[in-house]
């Protein structure tokens, strides 16, 4: 059994910057970023959890100048945020950031891998005026993105992809491996937890943001598997996490209502089989903890009805 942890989960939330709170408190665990950090960024594959726990993972994160979430600076760069940034130790007593960012769909054609790309070129030039000033490119730290899709096409589902600089064997030896690791990206792409290997940040993850699982089995399995303690408060259940997740909520919905408009009947107009379908998109829109009125909105796109119509229906 591994050694026990625990982190306190906080309860489920109906609005969507609720839920990105929580994505970004059980992010900011240390027991998570620890098996994050174990697995996939070069130079913490030999530490324990529990030593990266003590060392390097400091409780608050140790803020700075250009960890502007932990020092109530914003850490917006015109149109780009980011969703989690942390300044962690890494073995040898330098530092590099670390940022985090949720994602709920790799959607068709999108170019993910150069939005990924893209962040961590910008966490790099942003250490200009706060790492370093002048010519003293020495100072600039390495950077880490590690990116959480949700929900990815069944092609991608548990796989991990790392983007970073690749130079060729003279690099290496002349200005040591620290330069192609300066700037590096890891994109997870969650799946089913049993085709994850055992005892992995991947399986972890996918247990933790699993659809399919209760609060209680969630529980049992992270215990039983990792050592680590879900800490609830009485009666709630297990959060669905960050605005990211809603997204990939909304579009199970979507796919779910568009499925009961046609089976209903909705193109053929038959009243019965329509009022059958508003009814039940309702139920699936509710279990988005969506408002009455964003319900009927989101109703009201799929059928040529007035706002009060549905709200009689659906009352």
């Amino acid at each position: 059994m591994p050694q026990e942890q625990s982190f306190h989960l906080p309860l489920r939330a109906s609005q969507i910057d609720q839920y990105d709170q929580t994505c970004k408190h059980l992010f900011s665990q240390k027991v998570i970023l620890a098996y994050i950090l174990r697995d996939y960024v070069p130079g913490f594959e030999n530490c324990s959890i529990q030593q990266m726990m003590n060392d390097y993972l400091h409780d608050p994160m140790e803020a700075d100048p250009f960890t502007n979430a932990l020092t109530g600076m914003t850490n917006d760069r015109g149109h780009l945020r980011y969703d989690l940034l942390f300044s962690v130790k890494i073995p040898g007593g330098q530092k590099m950031y670390l940022n985090v960012e949720p994602q709920g769909l790799i959607k068709k054609n999108e170019a993910i891998m150069k939005r990924v790309l893209y962040y961590s070129s910008e966490m790099i030039s942003s250490q200009y005026g706060t790492v370093f000033t002048g010519s003293h490119y020495e100072y600039l730290r390495r950077c880490c993105g590690i990116w959480i899709v949700f929900k990815a096409p069944k092609k991608h589902q548990n796989r991990v992809y790392q983007l970073k600089v690749q130079g060729d064997a003279m690099l290496e030896t002349q200005f040591g491996k620290e330069i192609s690791e300066l700037c590096e990206s890891v994109v997870i792409c969650l799946g089913e937890p049993d085709e994850a290997p055992k005892g992995s940040s991947l399986r972890l993850l996918d247990i933790l943001f699993s659809r399919t699982m209760c609060a209680k089995e969630k529980e049992m399995r992270v215990f039983k598997e990792y050592g680590i303690t879900l800490e609830r408060e009485e009666g709630s259940d297990m959060p669905t996490f960050g605005e990211a997740m809603m997204e990939v909520m909304e579009y199970e919905a979507k796919q779910k209502y568009l499925a009961i408009g046609k089976d209903e009947g909705k193109k053929e107009g038959r009243e019965e089989e329509k009022v059958n379908g508003i009814l039940k998109m309702a139920e699936v829109l509710r279990s988005l903890n969506l408002s009455q009125t964003e319900i009927i909105e989101k109703i009201q796109k799929s059928y040529s009805m007035s706002y009060d119509e549905i709200r009689m229906i659906i009352s």
